[in-house]
């Protein structure tokens, strides 16, 4: 720890934050899905805008994505 300078652990401390923050905040809709985003701290469920697509999406990490199955199944 002498060798390491003064600023080295705090970098190191921040940096691992943000990796937690990152992954937090990464979400990612298969096919076939649908994410509707719950906001904790603003009005709950977001029903004004459409619900999230396919892909990778970065939300605030306090905030929910509820994953939905949003294929169409035929009975024949």
């Amino acid at each position: 720890m002498d060798k390491l300078p003064k600023i080295a652990l705090p970098v190191i401390f921040v940096v691992i934050a943000l990796i937690i923050l990152i992954s937090k905040s990464a979400i990612t809709i298969g096919s076939g899905e649908a994410g509707v985003l719950y906001r904790t701290f603003s009005g709950g469920v977001v029903t004004e805008e459409p619900p999230l697509g396919e892909g990778f999406h970065i939300v605030a990490p306090w905030n929910t994505v509820f994953i939905y199955e949003v294929r169409q199944q035929e009975v024949f």
